[in-house]
């Protein structure tokens, strides 16, 4: 599997897919829930601060909201265990995370966090479960452009 068009997703290292044209629709995507790290020194009796100092990005976090559909019941099932099993922490530390949008590759260094749904009535439809919520750590806050060529520059 690759990302072959718009608005999917793809974990490389899992071979795992999903967005448009897939058994995971999302509903809602945020690459950009990042926090800011501050770092002014005070001024000591007065308000603000002596000098303004560098912000750096701290963590991100990439959320998802996304649902899952099957053909049958059992089918259903597989497919949420396919979902799980894509979440399970490796022991090898950060993998890649892969996205297109308008036209776009983009990829980010992070962990999966395991899925996390609520059964309730109305959101068992019978072949899809509603409002998946899976989010991505990313301790290198950068989203970087991913190209399958290269430029060499002589």
């Amino acid at each position: 599997m690759a990302i072959t068009g718009d608005d999917q997703f793809y974990l490389p290292s899992r071979t795992f897919q999903w967005g448009d044209g897939t058994s995971y629709p999302v509903v809602r995507f945020n690459p950009n829930r990042v926090t800011a790290q501050r770092n002014p020194i005070k001024r000591v009796g007065s308000d603000g601060s002596i000098l303004p100092r560098s912000d750096l990005l701290g963590e991100r976090i990439v959320e998802f909201e996304l649902q899952v559909e099957g053909s049958s019941r059992a089918d259903l099932q597989t497919k949420i265990d396919a979902l799980a099993a894509a979440a399970v922490p490796l022991a090898a530390g950060d993998e890649v995370l892969q996205w297109q949008i308008l036209g776009s590759l983009r990829r980010v260094n992070c962990r999966p966090d395991p899925p996390k749904w609520l059964w309730e009535e109305e959101g068992d439809l019978g072949l899809l479960v509603a409002n998946v919520e899976w989010a991505f750590f990313c301790q290198d806050p950068r989203i970087y452009i991913d190209s399958t060529s290269s430029v060499v520059l002589a």
